[in-house]
Formats: C-alpha cells, sequence, structure tokens
C-alpha cells in the first residue's frame, strides 16, 4: 500500500467517526431543552460539519492524486 493510499484510507476513518460524531451532536441538539445547551450543540456541530466538509474535500484530492499516478 502506497502512502497516498495509506492517507487515503485514514483520511476516510477519520470521516467516518466525524460522521458518527454528527449524527450523535444532532441528536443531543434534538433533545436539548435549554437555549444555552441547544447553542452549544448547534456551535459544535457546524465545528463537526466543517470538519467532515474538510475531510471530504481531502479525500477527494487524495483519489485524484492517486489516480493520476496510476495514470
Amino acid at each position: 500500500m502506497s502512502e497516498l493510499e495509506r492517507n487515503l484510507e485514514n483520511l476516510k476513518g477519520g470521516a467516518e467517526i466525524l460522521d458518527t460524531l454528527r449524527e450523535e451532536f444532532a441528536q443531543w441538539l434534538e433533545e436539548a431543552n435549554e437555549e444555552g445547551q441547544r447553542e452549544a450543540y448547534e456551535n459544535v456541530l457546524g465545528h463537526v460539519d466543517a470538519l467532515v466538509r474538510e475531510y471530504a474535500t481531502r479525500c477527494r484530492e487524495l483519489e485524484a492524486a492517486l489516480h493520476a499516478q496510476r495514470g
């Protein structure tokens, strides 16, 4: 397995974990009763969503690099 392939697998694993966290925080947000709790969960969820998008971008970039490397 090449370094690019290893990096891609690591990113995909991280993206899966972030997606699980996003689902959990979204559930907690739905269950939050106090405005302060809701605001905190919205902030955390927004940050996790940004990380999910960043990981997706990096995965696409590595997939393109792998495709180019393989010719």
